[in-house]
């Protein structure tokens, strides 16, 4: 309900900036109870920043968007939603922005049977400890990827992401969605 105000608010405001913005929370605030209403709210929120032309919000929209649409809606769509925003958000510095998606992309590679390359990402993503509080059941996706692999291996994943410069980060999380991306065609 206060989400659904919220964006009645940001709609009467005019802003698209807000707009997008309040989307997304909408999606975010459906997340736990009501997964589809939540997919389609992010699907709108990637949308409309796309279509307002404000390419930042489009990738923090479609970083949410592409953690519920590999689960609950097209698995293609999301992860190449997932492509567009790792490169988006490294063009624009966001490195906050880009652990958080790295957190949720470590989910993503452990359900994809890549739980070390999903282990590397949460530690390239405990460089900013604020920003994995963000991530879509980070700890739930920390112990899932340590109970996977051994405690050794986790760590050892942990200690080279950690570290990992971003450009290398960057370049591990592109090259693996793509290599995802080609076993989907």
């Amino acid at each position: 309900a206060v989400a659904d105000a919220a964006l009645a608010a940001a709609e009467a405001s005019g802003s698209p900036t807000w707009i997008a913005w309040t989307k997304a929370g909408l999606g975010r605030a459906a997340g736990g109870s009501d997964p589809l209403r939540a997919l389609a709210a992010s699907r709108e929120a990637a949308d409309y920043a796309r279509e307002q032309g404000i390419p930042f919000y489009e990738a923090l929209n479609a970083r949410e968007a592409a953690a519920l649409e590999v689960i609950h809606g097209d698995i293609e769509r999301g992860t190449a939603m997932y492509q567009a925003t790792v490169e988006t958000l490294h063009r624009a510095g966001a490195t906050s922005h880009l652990s958080i998606l790295f957190a949720n992309l470590a989910a993503f590679f452990l359900a994809n049977d890549r739980p070390e390359v999903g282990a590397t990402l949460v530690g390239v993503a405990g460089r900013q400890a604020g920003s994995v509080s963000m991530a879509m059941d980070f700890s739930g996706t920390t112990d899932r990827l340590e109970a996977v692999l051994s405690k050794e291996r986790f760590d050892q994943c942990l200690h080279d992401g950690a570290t990992m410069s971003l450009d290398e980060a960057v370049e591990l999380a592109s090259g693996e969605i793509e290599a995802l991306r080609a076993t989907m065609e």
